[in-house]
């Protein structure tokens, strides 16, 4: 049996080639284990809401080259450190929990084919100052 404590990586994902500009949008709502059962060909972002689920999603997608748009509030469990690729952006809530932030944004993702950089912006016009942006990852 193994058993290890500590942090158990030291560095942060190889970031893939950023994939679709354009494509399907994935939204995940605290539960960032879903990733690896909804996560499809096509997907061009992840709109994720909560502190751990974007770390996590941020970790994974960033190998793939899949931007995020995370909604954060500040109460992470510092699971797993996020790292992201060029296109993702973390949007932490001003006076608000991300649960009520992301419960209003689930219903504003798209079934077809969307521009993530356009979607994006529409998403943070939308938030205007209910949201800081606190992570441009480029």
């Amino acid at each position: 049996m193994w058993c290890k404590s500590g942090q158990i990586r030291t560095r942060g994902p190889a970031p893939g080639r950023q994939r679709l500009a354009t494509g399907r949008v994935l939204f995940l709502d605290h539960c960032g284990h879903q990733i690896y059962t909804r996560l499809t060909p096509g997907i061009c972002g992840i709109v994720s809401v909560g502190d751990d689920t974007t770390a996590v999603c941020g970790h994974i997608a960033a190998h793939l080259g899949i931007p995020v748009f995370g909604i954060i509030d500040g109460d992470e469990d510092g699971i797993v450190e996020g790292s992201f690729v060029p296109g993702s952006v973390i949007a932490r809530a001003v006076h608000e929990r991300d649960d009520d932030i992301g419960d209003e944004i689930g219903g504003m993702i798209p079934d077809g084919l969307v521009a993530w950089d356009d979607f994006v912006e529409r998403l943070i016009r939308h938030l205007g100052e209910r949201v800081k942006i606190t992570h441009p990852a480029e």
